[in-house]
């Protein structure tokens, strides 16, 4: 039974972290990107969220597109650290 739990946690430490540092970003955020990546990115995002709703297994797809928006995430929180000029001390 373990051996299924172990993904589970990791999943939630990767969500939970995604989000907690997109929520200290958007906080101090001075504006939010809209460039061409950026919206064709947020669709990818409703896109996941849309069949994850449709989805046969609802517990899969919510944890499909919960990875999906933590990517998007993570993503979006790097290009702004690397923007900032902080990469090389994050690396």
């Amino acid at each position: 039974m373990k051996r299924f739990a172990s993904p589970r946690v990791a999943l939630f430490v990767l969500v939970l972290a995604a989000f907690g540092a997109a929520a200290i970003a958007l906080r101090h955020a001075r504006r939010l990107p809209s460039a061409l990546v950026d919206l064709l990115l947020i669709g990818y995002g409703i896109l996941s969220t849309i069949s994850a709703v449709f989805a046969p297994n609802l517990w899969l797809g919510a944890r499909a597109a919960g990875v999906t928006w933590a990517g998007l995430a993570i993503f979006w929180i790097s290009r702004a650290v690397a923007r900032a000029g902080l990469a090389r001390p994050l690396l």
